[in-house]
């Protein structure tokens, strides 16, 4: 359409050029009185319709870019769209859980939440969460290791550090829960399972040897000495300081005997 405007103002221009041509030569024609004032007029006339034509020519030929500008911003949004129609995992890693298959109906606006389609599980990072009892949640820190038991491997023992601690425990909602004193209160805490501790179990074509949602229990360590003596725990008994003045109000202490 911009091309036909374009080229209808080229002819446009042609007819202005002649017009004004012949309307230049008949006020010098006027004045020598050689023609009639109606011929004058006549040409007068065409001249102002040719210059009418030419800016009206000109209009058009702006709304036109307006209209190539609106059909460019049209195909970007659409472009746009279309690339939202493919979508594309934040990561790498296997399809534990298939929602919906191709043909089906989604919804994904920016007032409601979207619908899942599937669920990716990196397989490669293996993280454990365990519940932590609240007398125990204070004495467990990040960084503390964990030996960790899983019962599809329950002849072996893996090693993890712990990542995250819960702030909040676990089930507890606030104005919708009623506490009670003999109420459990447990706390997640998530460890991530070393690599190293089972890449002996290392399947052929990278595969892992573990499955999203493997139950497992886990031993944290909060507290490790170095360079300590240990004794075997039969040995330790308790015994009063027959050395003690007043042996009735003497408290038992642990000691170990010792052979000389």
């Amino acid at each position: 359409q911009l091309a036909s405007v374009v080229a209808q103002k080229d002819q446009l221009v042609a007819q202005y050029d002649n017009a004004k041509l012949i309307y230049d030569r008949n006020v010098e024609l006027l004045k020598e009185g050689v023609i009639a004032q109606s011929e004058f007029d006549i040409s007068m006339a065409n001249f102002k319709s040719a210059k009418a034509n030419l800016e009206t020519a000109d209009k058009n030929i702006l709304a036109a870019e307006f209209s190539v500008k609106s059909a460019q911003a049209t195909v970007r949004e659409q472009k746009k769209s279309l690339s939202q129609t493919s979508i594309y995992a934040p990561i790498d890693g296997l399809v534990s859980v298939l929602y919906k298959k191709q043909g089906e109906q989604v919804v994904g606006t920016a007032q409601m939440a979207g619908t899942p389609i599937m669920k990716i599980a990196n397989l490669n990072t293996v993280e454990i969460r365990v519940e932590v009892n609240e007398r125990d949640i204070l004495n467990t820190s990040i960084g503390d290791t964990a030996s960790i038991e899983l019962d599809a491997y329950p002849d072996d023992t893996f090693l993890g550090l712990v990542t995250q601690i819960a702030s909040t425990a676990s089930g507890l909602s606030y104005g919708t829960t009623q506490l009670t004193s003999d109420q459990v209160t447990n706390f997640e805490v998530r460890i991530l399972m070393l690599p190293e501790s089972y890449a002996y179990l290392g399947l052929p074509n990278d595969q892992s040897p573990f499955r999203a949602g493997l139950s497992a229990s886990a031993e944290i360590k909060t507290n490790t000495v170095f360079d300590v003596m240990t004794v075997p725990i039969s040995s330790v008994t308790s015994r009063i300081d027959d050395k003690a003045i007043n042996t009735a109000a003497e408290e038992p202490k642990e000691c170990v005997y010792v052979k000389e």
